[in-house]
């Protein structure tokens, strides 16, 4: 009866691990999750202001922000003149998720664009 008793002790703290892990895994999928959809926003919005033309106004040197569609999102992008190259605008994008502990995800992208003769 007692090794019955000390086999379903070491059971049970053997599932409890295994309980533990999946509430980690939980939360480091949704941590991805959320990383990819910054990401996504990120590589579509530099898509878009790359498609502009040179002198768009999008492009104007300053900064620039967008909230995503829903909401959860803040896409901002600030355009300078290349510093290394002559006509060129360097493109720093950093899309924010404010997550509900006050934590932020942040994604950062940089493009360097060309004016094209």
């Amino acid at each position: 009866m007692l090794e019955i008793l000390i086999a379903i002790f070491i059971l049970s703290i053997g599932l409890l691990g295994v309980a533990s892990m999946q509430g980690y895994s939980l939360s480091a999928d949704s941590f991805a999750y959320n990383v990819n959809q910054g990401t996504n926003l990120g590589q579509n919005k530099i898509e878009e202001l790359v498609a502009l033309s040179y002198n768009d106004p999008e492009l104007s040197v300053s900064t620039h922000d967008e909230t995503s569609d829903d909401g959860l999102y803040l896409i901002t992008w600030v355009v300078t003149n290349g510093s290394s190259l002559a006509d060129t605008k360097e493109i720093n994008l950093t899309v924010k998720r404010i997550l509900p502990s006050g934590n932020r995800q942040v994604t950062k992208m940089v493009y360097l664009k060309a004016r094209l003769m």
